[in-house]
């Protein structure tokens, strides 16, 4: 018999020596280093926002899991988002679904507690997809260099940034937040926690009437072997609330370039290879018929409905692109059976109302939570996953009118990592 319940401080002692087998690549190997990792974590338990939880054979640890409360912006609307990390099972327990019912627990607890997603980074994507996460939007990994930016932009509102500007930093990003599906709010906790994290970043922001109206934090991370004066860098964070700040910001990187040789860059944005003048990555990549590479994507954040039904009452208030039709939902959630149970949903000038499964209905949808899940944040489009049969309609001809019924201006996006 297993037994999943909250962890104490004396618990961590266990939780950290786990970790050390489940993730080696983090050198945590001797028994000092047990004891610091444990002291580290022993510091969080207290926290307002995170706990921990572990699975129990008997009296022995088996694996845990650290869980998070997250508020986030779903269309406008603040709502709940569990978010799942440090996802650690003992070596000797490995294979026993020491792993799948901490998740189960997870969504299940996060339900529970009113939250409509639950949200992760996978240590392997597969595996959380099988439990019905889906894929938030892929982002793009760009190294270009500083010369190949626009450099109009003044920088006479430029500052450099230290700790004691958190609260208008937090100000800012939740500014950003507000106009982004798919963002966590920030609070001081993280705040503090993000930037010793990022310990070596240098941060500036753009300060303009005492208010805080962008800032990124930028890291140097090696010199040219050939040259001590020259460096690579990377972008840690970059927010900016207008384009004249972010114009700014270019500027300020264009006037390194006699120090920087690439930039480091990872957005969410698909078309940010229009803005420098030479988007390719220095890799020299290129492939067939002369197609040069300019970035590399990447999946990372990922996403899951707990309450599929909970998510149509919550945006009752929303618009669904002024489409009306009358949608049956058949989601497939065979790990979280009770958030499978179908539904209709009757769209008016695409504002929705939630009926029940016997309500008359135009069309059947029938789709997994993990696809849904990605769909209904605006990360995939619907003629997509119809046509790599992700999702199957009782009638075809209403396929067009999904397609702008989920449609989205922007896709998802997150910078709160965990």
């Amino acid at each position: 018999m297993s037994d999943i319940r909250k962890l104490t401080k004396k618990d961590l002692q266990s939780f950290s020596e786990i970790a050390s087998g489940a993730f080696p690549g983090m050198g945590v190997a001797t028994k000092e280093d047990i004891e610091k990792l444990a002291e580290g974590l022993k510091k969080r338990h207290d926290s307002k926002i995170s706990t921990f939880y572990g699975l129990f054979k008997g009296k022995n640890l088996a694996g845990g899991m650290m869980l998070h409360n997250y508020r986030m912006n779903l269309f406008g609307h603040k709502v709940g988002c569990g978010g799942g990390g440090f996802l650690v099972v003992s070596l000797l327990h490995k294979k026993e679904h020491v792993g799948r019912d901490l998740c189960r627990f997870f969504m299940k607890e996060s339900r529970k507690n009113g939250d409509l997603f639950t949200a992760l980074y996978p240590f392997r994507p597969d595996f959380y997809r099988d439990m019905g996460a889906g894929y938030g939007a892929k982002a793009s990994v760009y190294n270009f260099a500083p010369k190949d930016l626009p450099k109009n932009g003044s920088k006479k509102y430029l500052r450099e940034l230290t700790e004691k500007d958190i609260p208008k930093i937090i100000d800012c990003f939740n500014t950003y937040a507000d106009s982004r599906t798919g963002m966590f709010y920030d609070y001081e906790e993280y705040r503090i926690a993000n930037m010793k994290r990022h310990a070596k970043s240098k941060y500036y922001g753009y300060k303009k009437d005492g208010k805080l109206l962008g800032y990124f934090a930028l890291e140097f991370l090696k010199d040219n072997p050939h040259d001590f004066m020259k460096y690579e860098t990377r972008i840690n964070e970059l927010i900016y609330l207008n384009r004249d700040v972010f114009e700014s910001f270019l500027s300020f990187l264009h006037s390194q370039k006699d120090q920087i040789d690439r930039i480091q860059y990872i957005t969410f944005d698909d078309t940010f290879h229009f803005l420098p003048k030479d988007p390719r990555n220095g890799s020299g990549k290129m492939y067939p018929s002369v197609y040069h590479e300019t970035n590399v994507a990447s999946i990372g954040i990922m996403y899951r409905i707990v309450n599929t039904k909970g998510l149509f009452k919550t945006l009752a208030d929303r618009s669904f692109n002024d489409v009306s039709i009358r949608v049956k939902f058949d989601i497939k959630d065979t790990f979280l059976p009770e958030n499978g149970k179908p539904f209709v949903v009757h769209f008016d000038n695409g504002y929705p109302t939630l009926k029940a499964a016997t309500a008359k209905s135009d069309v059947t949808l029938k789709i997994d939570i993990a696809d849904f899940s990605s769909l209904i944040l605006g990360a995939v489009d619907f003629n997509s996953l119809y046509d790599y049969k992700l999702a199957e309609l009782s009638n075809s001809k209403y396929v067009e009118t999904l397609f702008r019924l989920f449609r989205t201006d922007r896709k998802p996006e997150c910078w709160t990592h965990f």
